[in-house]
């Protein structure tokens, strides 16, 4: 969601400009605190610079013209040109209006200075600029920004408060008006976004010089008296709570601490932490490293409070003005300080506080700042698609009548990846764009995948880091890395059976989606040539992380260019068929009976424990317990494992699985390799199954409450079915395009209902005379196909029919 002042800081791509976000909550009629515009003093908020084409003399004093330019004496203005200016003169160097009329003025180098002479040549067109001193130049030159949102009520002056101490400015009352003046005490220039500068000049002249004679004197006070603080009761620690509005893999607005603090001052006091500032305001970590060293600054440095008397004449002071202060016996020669506040008596004398002002304890030096990256868990990881399901109808043993379409789902793997390339001429190449949707800046990126050479032998694997594609290319003979890019480093591992893991880290140098590529080279650095059909390598295991977590399983590549990509039966580097995807976290089941539309029938919330039958599983030789085979089985696919049980287990069918279309419970799980068991003291046929003989291969799937469970409506036996497993991931999110999952198709057979009246009729002997051949038959029953291998009921019709 952009709120109407989305990007007007003119510091970043998002936050608002704090100027304007005030003006808005002072003054907006349907969400504002309705004050009258006409009493906001515009001058001190907003800035209205003016710039020009102008000329300069070379001469003593130089004179610039500018016609009609209503400028005061004391406004600053830079210079720029196309050429060169005059000796004398220095391009975005600050200078000060002097001897001011209508169309001509001088400049001199401090407010009321000398004018400054000029020699030399000109060339070029000559443009002076003013410089602003209000509170929006202050918060754009000190890269300050904001993106409020007002959820809960609060006082109107508290939310003003707030906002004003985050920008390191103040607010006061004057002449029926309302001024705002930042506490900035030095000229700043800082960057905009996307390019330009922006500089704030404060206006730093004293109004007045006081010294002994202007003060009012006090029996037993001295004129000035000085309050210093103790500076072991001083804070030199200062925390923020901000919003941050991009973290790791793309997670947004998570609360991220901003510290700031003063390493000398906590070696000679001790340390000494102030309360958090929650500063939900501030999104960006860079404008929050800002505020909290203003704040911290302003409160370790400005540690000297003075309070004096004056005379009604000094009536035109008001809070935040600069005087200089006199005052022999103190030591004091023309020190500058800063009115805090003003009161009147009732004899119409002053008391006046104010607070020392050494000079540029209220600029912050501005240096790269990285945000909270590795608290968060990334929310946005992309799952992988499931493992073919394996989609089955229980008998009226199990469903208690009632007829069901169960399925086995679980997230899928990583398998092996042939990336060839066409016959076209320019680059071969992969990428993975969903990662996440951004990464923000400074963040460390880790982009790795697992190579064996085909017939190719080179690759680059790059990402985009905000600004550039960035990366390295990898020889897959030799086993080395070319010459990183600059901000890449890159290692190549061996990994076994001619395979290598390739890696590359670097950092991001804008927000952007970190877009993951992989490239075909030949030879090694050439990225663009004439494609030969089917040349390529093999890839596997792509994996990336963000600011330094662990690793995040990357689905298939999808999008292609000059290539395609397709999956191979070659073995992993690890020997396996694939890894099982842990950040899958379940699927969403769509169904639709023409295979256009589909509708949601349920949810799956946990991997079901399915694989595959690792050796032949022959047809029992007796009865049951079945002592004699082994069933051995591979849950690799999903990561599934399993646990032994009883003998009472295996026959009461705790332990229940399904082969095939037999389904059989154990008593012993012996564990064999990686998520690989034989599992023996086999009760078979259960539930009305046939035994059968398995081959190696046939699908397993072990019956527990993972499994997903569809109440069959009558009005669907017999229809043919088309079924989706939408996957989302562990927390939810990255829901899979509901038009990229595969289809599955099945046919129920209704296996699960009730045994019909012919069926109760054979059971119970009862006439089954139906009348003539030519008569509608009254009753029937659906027995479900032939090869769906249930036994509804045993009927000895040698004895039943009359």
């Amino acid at each position: 969601m952009k709120g109407p002042l989305f990007a007007s800081a003119g510091i970043n791509a998002n936050d608002a400009d704090p100027a304007l976000i005030i003006q808005d909550f002072l003054t907006n009629a349907q969400y504002g605190v309705l004050f009258p515009a006409a009493s906001i003093d515009a001058a001190t908020l907003l800035d209205s610079l003016r710039s020009s084409a102008v000329t300069i003399t070379i001469a003593a004093p130089a004179v610039v013209t500018w016609t009609a330019h209503g400028l005061s004496n004391g406004q600053g203005v830079i210079f720029s040109t196309t050429g060169l200016l005059p000796t004398g003169l220095t391009p975005g160097t600050i200078y000060y209006v002097v001897a001011a009329v209508t169309n001509t003025f001088e400049v001199a180098a401090t407010p009321g200075g000398t004018p400054i002479n000029t020699s030399g040549s000109q060339s070029g067109t000559h443009t002076a600029k003013t410089v602003g001193s209000s509170y929006q130049a202050y918060c754009k030159a000190s890269h300050l920004a904001m993106s409020p949102v007002l959820a809960n009520q609060e006082a109107a002056n508290s939310i003003l408060a707030r906002w004003l101490k985050l920008t390191n400015s103040a607010a006061v009352w004057s002449g029926g008006k309302l001024k705002f003046i930042p506490y900035g005490d030095t000229p700043v220039t800082g960057n905009l976004y996307p390019s330009g500068t922006y500089t704030f000049n404060p206006n730093v002249t004293p109004l007045y010089n006081l010294a002994d004679d202007d003060f009012i004197h006090e029996d037993g006070k001295g004129p000035i008296e000085v309050i210093r603080s103790d500076p072991y009761a001083t804070y030199n620690w200062q925390r923020l709570q901000i919003s941050q509005r991009f973290s790791i893999v793309g997670t947004s607005y998570n609360t991220a601490p901003i510290d700031a603090f003063d390493q000398n001052a906590i070696e000679l006091y001790g340390l000494r932490r102030a309360s958090d500032i929650t500063a939900n305001e501030i999104c960006d970590p860079f404008v929050g490293q800002v505020s909290a060293q203003l704040i911290l600054q302003r409160g370790l440095y400005i540690r000297n409070t003075y309070t004096f008397k004056l005379s009604f004449e000094y009536c035109l002071l008001e809070p935040m003005d600069l005087v200089t202060v006199t005052d022999t016996a103190l030591g004091l020669t023309n020190i500058a300080i800063r009115v805090t506040a003003i009161e009147e008596d009732d004899a119409g004398l002053l008391s006046v506080t104010a607070e020392e002002f050494p000079g540029g304890t209220a600029t912050a030096v501005q240096y790269p700042v990285q945000g909270n990256m590795g608290t968060p868990p990334n929310q946005a990881v992309v799952p992988a698609r499931v493992n073919a399901p394996v989609i089955f109808e229980p008998s009226e043993a199990l469903t208690g009548g009632v007829a069901q379409v169960i399925a086995a789902v679980s997230g899928g793997i990583a398998p092996v990846y042939l990336l060839a390339e066409d016959s076209s001429t320019g680059q071969h190449k992969t990428k993975q764009g969903n990662v996440t949707p951004v990464i923000a800046s400074l963040t460390t990126v880790l982009f790795s995948v697992y190579a064996q050479a085909v017939a190719r032998s080179a690759l680059r694997l790059a990402f985009f880091n905000g600004a550039a594609n960035i990366g390295c290319d990898f020889d897959l003979t030799a086993g080395t890395t070319g010459t990183p890019d600059a901000g890449i480093t890159a290692t190549i591992t061996p990994a076994g059976g001619n395979w290598f893991q390739c890696v590359i880290t670097g950092a991001m140098v804008a927000t952007a989606a970190a877009t993951l590529t992989i490239q075909l080279e030949n030879p090694i650095g050439t990225i663009s040539y004439a494609g030969t059909l089917g040349n390529g390598i093999y890839i596997w295991g792509g994996a990336v992380s963000f600011g330094g977590t662990g690793p995040t399983f990357l689905p298939a590549f999808a999008s292609v260019t000059g290539a395609a990509l397709a999956t191979s039966g070659t073995s992993t580097p690890e020997g396996a068929s694939g890894i099982a995807d842990p950040n899958w976290g379940g699927a969403f089941v769509w169904l639709s009976t023409d295979g256009n539309t589909y509708g949601n029938i349920g949810t799956v919330l946990a991997p079901a424990r399915q694989g595959f039958l690792t050796a032949a599983l022959p047809f029992p030789s007796g009865g049951n317990p079945d002592v004699t085979n082994t069933l051995s089985v591979s849950l690799t696919e999903s990561g599934g494992a399993l646990a032994s049980g009883t003998a009472s287990d295996a026959a009461n069918g705790v332990t229940l699985c399904l082969v095939d279309n037999e389904l059989l419970a154990y008593a012993t799980a012996t564990l064999a390799g990686t998520n690989a068991y034989n599992l023996t003291y086999l009760f078979r046929a259960l539930y009305g199954t046939s035994p059968a003989a398995h081959s190696s291969g046939a699908p397993f799937a072990r019956i527990d409450t993972a499994i997903f469970k569809y109440p069959l409506p009558p009005a669907l036996i017999g229809v043919p079915l088309s079924l989706k497993f939408q996957s989302f991931n562990i927390f939810g999110q990255a829901v899979e395009d509901l038009s990229e999952c595969t289809v599955y198709t099945y046919t129920p057979s209704g296996a699960g209902q009730l045994s019909g009246p012919v069926t109760k009729a054979l059971i119970a002997g009862a006439s089954l005379d139906f009348g003539l051949v030519t008569a509608m038959v009254s009753e029937m029953d659906q027995w479900g196909t032939i090869t769906d291998g249930f036994t509804l009921a045993f009927v000895d019709l040698g004895s039943r029919i009359p």
